[in-house]
């Protein structure tokens, strides 16, 4: 039976800052265990530079207004600069005046900054041989880089530290304004890789691109600006609009809403792609399951006659002619790889059942393992087992698992209506 924890092959794929060339990098296999515990290390290492400080910049022009166009013939520039303040939300609302109570200054952990990896299938496949594995082939060459940096002056950066002996960890994030995401012009990451990976027999296999992110979660000051023939900050012009570089209604509009408190200081976030060096950091990740159809099915239980092949939604009848298994979407169904389970059948060791309660007609009692325990007459002591597939089934069974009918409550409790139903699969 192949092993149901999946594999891990640990592939860096790197591309060159300006071109889609791929460098082939040795492959290491570890466990997926070991990968996450690799994502939770990054978490745990990641650091802030605070002499640095993270901006965005966002400038745009628009036409002037036809009074105002001699007065700027080259049209009105807006500027909407933002800086991540050393400030935290207070929800409750008692935060410091200054920022009506919304925030309150903390110079050290203002920031918020999360690991994650965005996922996509690289390659597939199904492998229905028994004994030989099948070479994966790709699906996709290119992976696309989300990020929202545009105009943010921070990057993600993996370093590569000094071995931890108490937590084995070996990596970091450092997240610093020093890393300009102007350093990534490219949104696409050409894959490639020297290894060749294979599917074990009978399992499903995929492999998934893991590209590692950082998301920064903060609160940002905006400070804007207008400008045709001078440079002006808005917010001061409040009542006064002939400091305005031009009173259109566009430059107007724009400052009612840019110099409201709750638009100058407010929460913000960024994404930033994690890089190594130059290039975006990857994994790939190989998962290899078994495809259940093809295993071997594997007796873990017995209730109502049946055996459990791994849940209640799983069952084998040994005595139900040909089509022996059954399922919730097929019914009874015959396993063509696997038609009986008699040897499992006879090596299954079976429990003595116990009473579980008592029939309104005192003919029979409820057992654990969901059969009925009944007289073969009234008159008789005689009892055999009864189960319901769907019509009602008697058969024997060894002595030795014969329930003790003087364990369990005693007297035994009347079975309630629902128990007394018949459970029937068709």
């Amino acid at each position: 039976m192949i092993p149901r924890a999946s594999l891990a092959s640990l592939l860096l794929l790197a591309l060159p800052a300006v071109c889609q060339q791929s460098v082939q990098l040795p492959s290491e296999v570890e466990s997926e265990t070991r990968m996450k515990d690799q994502i939770a290390e990054l978490q745990r290492s990641i650091t802030f530079d605070k002499e640095q400080t993270i901006r965005h910049a966002k400038t745009f022009t628009e036409s002037t207004c036809a009074r105002s166009v001699l007065r700027c013939p080259g049209g009105t520039v807006f500027s909407e600069n933002k800086e991540m303040m050393p400030l935290v939300p207070t929800p409750n609302g008692d935060g410091e005046q200054v920022y009506g109570g919304r925030f309150k200054y903390e110079p050290d952990n203002y920031v918020n900054m999360t690991v994650f990896f965005k996922r996509e299938v690289l390659r597939r496949a199904r492998n229905f041989q028994k004994a030989n594995p099948i070479v994966m082939t790709r699906e996709r060459s290119n992976i696309k880089i989300d990020t929202t940096t545009s105009g943010w002056s921070v990057g993600a950066q993996l370093n590569v530290g000094a071995w931890n002996p108490a937590s084995g960890g070996s990596k970091g994030v450092t997240i610093s304004a020093s890393y300009s995401s102007e350093t990534i012009k490219t949104r696409h990451v050409s894959v490639s890789d020297s290894a060749t990976i294979s599917c074990p027999p009978l399992s499903a296999c995929w492999t998934e691109a893991w590209t590692g992110y950082v998301m920064l979660k903060g609160v940002c000051k905006t400070y804007p600006e207008v400008s045709c023939y001078n440079k002006v900050d808005p917010c001061d012009t409040i009542g006064k609009d002939y400091e305005l570089p031009n009173s259109c209604e566009q430059v107007t509009l724009w400052r009612d809403r840019i110099c409201k408190p709750e638009e100058r200081i407010k929460e913000c976030q960024v994404v930033t792609p994690l890089m190594e060096g130059d290039r975006p950091y990857l994994i790939e990740v190989f998962f290899a399951n078994p495809i259940p159809e093809l295993q071997k099915p594997n007796i873990t239980g017995y209730k109502g006659g049946f055996y459990l092949l791994g849940s209640e939604d799983y069952l084998y009848a040994p005595d139900h002619g040909a089509d022996k298994y059954w399922t919730p979407t097929k019914g009874w169904h015959i396993n063509n790889e696997y038609p009986n389970l008699d040897a499992d059948v006879d090596a299954f060791k079976l429990e003595v059942p116990e009473v579980k309660c008592i029939h309104k007609s005192g003919n029979c009692h409820l057992l654990t393992t969901d059969e009925w325990y009944c007289r073969k007459g009234e008159d008789s002591e005689e009892r055999h087992f009864i189960h319901f597939t769907p019509g009602p089934t008697s058969y024997p069974k060894d002595e030795k698992l014969n329930p003790d009918l003087t364990k369990g409550p005693q007297p035994p409790r009347n079975c309630t209506e629902e128990e007394m139903k018949y459970k029937t699969f068709e």
